[in-house]
């Protein structure tokens, strides 16, 4: 007896048929102003994502394989008994091939597993989706609750360091500022007292010149005078 082969998990089986990888339509026989266009194959899954939307000044998501194969992990992790809507749409993708209606794969596909032992319900396959709807939920609030507490241990500390150092350059400017004042004050100052001080050399040579004349000539007075005296007399 052969052995059986290891399952993949359902979702990393039905990755590659719900999103389709963007490829790039060379257009034949174009001028040269125009390009080669970027066109992106559109999948009739029901898991096809919808159109994004870009909006000014708001960061707009697009799929990403990464975080869509740890959703799978977690809905294959949390996988129900029975027949549900895992064996449901296993059963729509083996007929991806045929050319059916979408409406008679579903049909098709329900009647397999109502009629197969332990026979799965509309009910039970309604209510299997409304579980991995739960479970979404679920990883998308840890998810989200990841994301704060990272965003304020790796934000909030550069955010509030943002917010000292800006502090400390207010403070900087400040002094920078007083210190500017003081600076033009002194200069003030010193300007004033140069003023003074060529004033005052000017003043005091100008009396020491005088002073130089005005004895100068008082002496010759006196001298002048002498020799008068001396012929006179």
């Amino acid at each position: 007896m052969e052995k059986e082969k290891p399952k993949k998990g359902f979702f990393e089986g039905l990755k590659s048929m719900i999103i389709e990888e963007e490829e790039i339509e060379v257009i034949e026989n174009k001028s040269e102003e125009e390009t080669e266009e970027k066109t992106e194959k559109k999948s009739t899954s029901a898991f096809q994502p919808p159109q994004q939307q870009t909006a000014p000044g708001k960061i707009v998501g697009v799929y990403d394989s990464k975080f869509y194969e740890m959703l799978a992990a977690a809905v294959d992790r949390s996988n129900l008994e029975g027949k549900d809507y895992i064996e449901f749409k296993k059963a729509i993708n083996n007929m991806k091939n045929l050319k059916m209606a979408e409406e008679s794969k579903y049909q098709a596909a329900f009647a397999s597993l109502q009629g197969s032992r332990n026979g799965m319900t509309k009910e039970d396959l309604i209510n299997s989706i409304s579980h991995y709807v739960e479970v979404l939920n679920q990883e998308r609030t840890k998810f989200e609750t990841a994301i704060e507490s990272k965003a304020s241990v790796e934000i909030g500390q550069k955010e509030q360091l943002i917010e000292t150092r800006q502090g400390e350059i207010d403070s900087m400017n400040e002094q920078i500022q007083k210190m500017m004042e003081l600076i033009d004050t002194k200069t003030d100052e010193i300007n004033v007292t140069i003023k003074e001080v060529e004033e005052s050399k000017y003043s005091l040579a100008t009396n020491a010149a005088n002073f130089s004349v005005t004895s100068k000539m008082f002496e010759e007075n006196l001298l002048e005078e002498k020799k008068k005296i001396e012929q006179c007399l």
